[in-house]
This record gives structure tokens, sequence and C-alpha cells, in this order.
């Protein structure tokens, strides 16, 4: 499936509480794919190993009076300039527009919450902590269920009356 259409398929649901973590996370860690930006906003990366956001590049200066030696070698400065500033301008605009739908899906109750916080990675790591389920809850639901899928029923006794049990 398309990203595009995947996005449009998992649109809507807004996040407020911890049953609708996984299908809201999975929907902008898709949408900071398509941006190409999630390796700045993955909750999961340890903040000493996240990577720096680009910089804005400063433009070079004109030189007024130089020579044409020194205009060209400004021609090759602005072309570099530009291409590097078309990247930094994209990365922030991806980055801008993540954190505008992490925003946009979350439910309003939380808005509050998040004002401490600026950049989608940010915003991320305290809505994992509020919302998603620990790992130690998933094993203990591993193993409730290992627990459960090794037991048969006994013998004469009525299947869903033993499954509600």
């Amino acid at each position: 499936m398309e990203t595009a259409t995947t996005l449009s398929a998992l649109k809507g649901e807004k996040l407020k509480d911890t049953p609708q973590w996984r299908t809201w996370f999975a929907r902008i860690k898709l949408y900071a794919k398509q941006k190409k930006v999630w390796d700045l906003c993955n909750p999961d990366t340890n903040i000493d190993d996240l990577p720096d956001p680009l910089e804005e590049p400063e433009e070079p200066e004109y030189p007024d009076e130089g020579d044409s030696n020194d205009k060209k070698e400004w021609r090759d400065l602005m072309d570099i300039y530009k291409i590097r500033y078309n990247k930094w301008e994209k990365q922030a605009k991806g980055l801008d527009d993540v954190n505008e739908y992490i925003i946009t899906y979350l439910d309003a109750i939380h808005h509050l919450s998040l004002l401490d916080f600026e950049t989608p990675y940010e915003r991320l790591v305290y809505l994992q902590g509020r919302f998603a389920r620990s790992s130690s809850y998933r094993e203990e639901v591993r193993m409730k269920w290992k627990t459960f899928a090794s037991q048969k029923p006994p013998k004469g006794a009525d299947v869903e009356a033993w499954l509600t049990t």
C-alpha cells in the first residue's frame, strides 16, 4: 500500500488513552518517515544517539570590491549554500509538519501537557511514557496467554464456560 494511501486509511482517531497508542504511534511513525525525519523523531532512540538536526547555513557575502576570481568563488559558494539551504529547509519543514501532525491527532485534553516540549522527539518521548504499555505489561500478558494456551479444558466440560472462567 502506498504511504499516502496508508496514511489516509489511518487518519481520524485522535490519541486519547492507552488502547489507541499503538495505532496512533504507527501513524505518526509513517508520517515522519514520509517526511524523511523519523531518525530525528524516534522516541526509542537514546537522546545521546539522536542525530543533530541540520543548522541553517550562512549565506556567503558578496565581494563588492573583489575581482572576477572572487566573484566566481562567490558563485560557487552560493551554489553550495543553495543546496545546503534546501536540505535544511526541507528537514525543518518536515519536523514542523510532524509536530503539527502530533498536535492535530492528539485529543485536545492532552494539548496542555505538551507545552513544555518543542521537538517531535521530546513530545513523542513524553507521550510514549504516558500512553505506551510497558514491556513488563506485555510480558505479563504473554505469560498469561502461554499459561492459558497450555491448559486443556476438563473432560466433559463445556468449552464456552471454561473459556469465560
